[in-house]
């Protein structure tokens, strides 16, 4: 397993020039001229590759990173776009400033995918005088994708390679690694009383709360890992995981452990959990 500066240094810097390569064909159509891409296992390991070298370079030896709050659990992280200038830390707000000012970097958009091991993130990011590329953001997705496709294939043996020598984030950011809940645009009241307004009732589940165990386990079912592989992708007993299940069950308000799914998915399409 490497450290963090050993990840960037043997991968991220050193496959640089090919990850410019690889971004000029969207570099040309859309103005995008910085890309990343990451992987968060729920033990915290940990591979990156990203362009701009020496930006990469100082974010890590400077541990920038630490009140990244994309870069955590992923269970705290939710599938779906992002748009990292909308975030509410403050210390998070100044590294973007402090990137914008040194690789003239801005408008970012972040695309997080929920995989078995974790989740898997790619950003794109143009310049700070094309605030026009969110549009490109909204209706381009199809080639986004594609890019996506082409970047993992031409990169395929780097990835490998780095899955087999990841970091460890957990380690590097210890606490951190779990974010605090930032607080919603919505109120928990507010959300209900919409939901309720629209026939859905809900109210039950508003103040719904599950540990960070729990929600390992209930992302690991959604996948349709077994209570066994589950133990086993999180380092802890059978008879553990039953128990979680149980609990999630019965917080989920679900007799059987075919309805979980069901109501995850309802109740994430609601924003309440």
């Amino acid at each position: 397993m490497s450290n963090l500066n050993e990840l960037i240094k043997n991968y991220s810097l050193k496959n640089s020039h090919k990850m410019n390569r690889l971004i000029e064909p969207l570099t040309q159509i859309s103005g995008i001229h910085g890309f990343f891409y990451y992987t968060i296992s729920s033990q915290g390991l940990f591979s990156f590759l990203g362009t701009h070298p020496s930006w990469v370079e100082e974010y890590y030896a400077e541990h920038y990173y630490l009140h990244n709050p994309f870069l955590c659990h992923p269970s705290t992280l939710q599938a779906g776009i992002h748009f990292p200038n909308t975030a509410r830390d403050e210390q998070y707000l100044e590294m973007l400033n402090l990137r914008r000012k040194k690789i003239d970097a801005d408008h970012a958009m972040l695309m997080v995918n929920k995989t078995q091991e974790g989740v898997e993130a790619f950003c794109f990011y143009t310049n700070t005088h094309n605030p026009q590329i969110y549009n490109f953001y909204v209706n381009e997705r199809v080639l986004l994708q594609t890019f996506i496709e082409y970047f993992k294939q031409e990169m395929a043996k780097e990835l490998l390679s780095m899955q087999r020598n990841p970091a460890n984030l957990f380690t590097a950011k210890k606490e951190l690694f779990f974010p605090k809940e930032t607080k919603s645009l919505l109120t928990s009241t507010q959300r209900g009383q919409f939901l309720k307004t629209m026939g859905k009732e809900v109210d039950k589940f508003l103040s719904l709360k599950l540990t960070p165990r729990e929600k390992d386990t209930l992302f690991l079912l959604k996948t349709g890992k077994t209570a066994q592989e589950i133990a086993k992708n999180l380092f802890i007993s059978r008879r553990t995981i039953e128990k979680y299940i149980e609990h999630l069950k019965f917080k989920l308000q679900c007799e059987k452990r075919s309805e979980i799914i069901t109501r995850l998915t309802e109740l994430e399409n609601f924003g309440l959990l």
